[in-house]
C-alpha cells in the first residue's frame, strides 16, 4: 500500500451532494493517502463526476465535510478556502478542456499568471518544463484544434501540473482514446506519482486504466447513492460478492469496441 495512512491528504465525511435539492450522493465517507492513486469507480450516472466537482470546489455540497491538503472547503469556509485550494490542486478535465482561442503555451501559462507573482522569465521556464514533462515541449505554439485527442489530454495534464499541485484530480483521462494512447496517459500518471510524489484522484470506468494505475478504489452506485465497495482492484475482483461490483469488472468487450479503444 502506498501513501501515509495516518495522515491522509483528503478526508471526506458524511458527504451529501446534489442538484436543486435532489441528492445524487449521500453519506459518502473515505480518505485518500498521500502519494497514492485513488480511483472512484462506477457506471455512468452513478455520481463520480459530481463527487469530483464537490471535491474541487466546483459544486457546493449540502452537508458533510471535505478537507484537502489542510483546507476545509465546507460551509462557512468555502470562498477563501476554495481559492487557496485551487493553488494546491490540479484538475484534468475530460478531453483536456483547453481554451480553444489560446495556444498550448498560453493555456499552461494561465494558472501561473492567475495564482502566482512570478516574473515573466520564470513563468516561461515553468511552462517549458511542464510541456517537456508531457512530451509536448516543441508544441507550445500550436492551437488546441491542431492537436490529437491524446495530445489534448497531455496538454491538459501540463496545465493541471503548472502550479506543482499536491493533488491531481482526473476526470476520465483515457476515455475515448485508442489503447496505445491510453497507456501513454496511464504511464504519465504513474510517473507523476513516482517522481513528483503527487497524489492522484481518478474518476474512471475504463477497466484498463483502473487496473493499470489504481492503488485503492471506491465504487459508487447511482441507485444506492453512496459507496457500495472499497479496496484494491484485486480485492474487489476477488472478494466482493456484490453483483454490481462483479458486473463492473466482468464486462465483455466487443470487437467493435476493441477497434476504437472503447469499453461498453
Amino acid at each position: 500500500m502506498n501513501g501515509d495512512q495516518d495522515n491522509p491528504i483528503i478526508t471526506v465525511e458524511n458527504l451529501m451532494v446534489g442538484y436543486t435539492g435532489n441528492p445524487v450522493l449521500e453519506e459518502v465517507s473515505f480518505s485518500v493517502n498521500r502519494g497514492e492513486v485513488f480511483t472512484v469507480l462506477g457506471p455512468s450516472g452513478c455520481g463520480k463526476t459530481t463527487l469530483l466537482k464537490a471535491m474541487t470546489g466546483l459544486l457546493p455540497f449540502v452537508k458533510g465535510k471535505i478537507r484537502i491538503a489542510g483546507e476545509d472547503i465546507g460551509p462557512g469556509h468555502r470562498r477563501d478556502a476554495v481559492r487557496r485550494l485551487r493553488s494546491r490542486i490540479g484538475v484534468l478535465f475530460q478531453s483536456g478542456a483547453l481554451f480553444g482561442s489560446l495556444t498550448l503555451w498560453d493555456n499552461v501559462m494561465l494558472p501561473l499568471v492567475e495564482f502566482t507573482d512570478l516574473p515573466p522569465e520564470l513563468i516561461a521556464t515553468v511552462v517549458q518544463l511542464k510541456l517537456d514533462l508531457v512530451k509536448l515541449g516543441k508544441d507550445g505554439n500550436r492551437m488546441p484544434a491542431e492537436l490529437s485527442g491524446g495530445m489534448k489530454r497531455r496538454a491538459g495534464l501540463a496545465r493541471a501540473m503548472a502550479l506543482d499541485p499536491q493533488v491531481l484530480f482526473c476526470d476520465e483521462p483515457t476515455s475515448g482514446l485508442d489503447p496505445p494512447t491510453a497507456v501513454e496517459i496511464d504511464d504519465l500518471l504513474l510517473e507523476l506519482k513516482s517522481v513528483l510524489g503527487v497524489t492522484v484522484v481518478l474518476v474512471a470506468h475504463e477497466l484498463s486504466t483502473v487496473e493499470n494505475v489504481s492503488d485503492r478504489c471506491i465504487m459508487l452506485d447511482g441507485e444506492a447513492k453512496t459507496i457500495i465497495a472499497r479496496g484494491t482492484v484485486e480485492s474487489l475482483k476477488r472478494e466482493s460478492k456484490d453483483p454490481r461490483v462483479q458486473a463492473f469488472f466482468n464486462r465483455k468487450v466487443s470487437s467493435k469496441h476493441l477497434e476504437v479503444g472503447q469499453l461498453p
